[in-house]
């Protein structure tokens, strides 16, 4: 299998375990007005955006922001969130890679 096709498989299953942890998310939020929903909401159009090398950085620059918010309430909470520095870690290699490659 070919590096590009690789990488776009590893692009798509990522933004659909992204979309979907978020909708997850989203399902959880006791109100409109919580922060997780609106969190979770930008994340969903980050991830969206990583799909397409057009609006990948924009998306990578969104989901950073969204996992930073979220690396530091977890924090706050008394939680370690390897899980979100693992995802963080993705999505720079989508990116870097992609550039990489082209």
């Amino acid at each position: 299998m070919r590096t590009e096709r690789i990488l776009a498989a590893y692009r798509a299953i990522f933004v659909a375990a992204i979309v979907a942890l978020s909708v997850q998310t989203m399902t959880h939020a006791k109100r409109l007005a919580d922060h997780h929903f609106w969190l979770a909401a930008i994340e969903i159009v980050a991830s969206l955006l990583l799909l397409f090398r057009q609006t990948q950085r924009v998306g990578l620059a969104l989901l950073l922001a969204v996992f930073s918010v979220a690396i530091v309430v977890n924090i706050a909470s008394g939680g370690l969130p390897f899980g979100l520095v693992l995802f963080g870690a993705s999505a720079v290699t989508i990116v870097l890679l992609d550039g990489a490659i082209r």
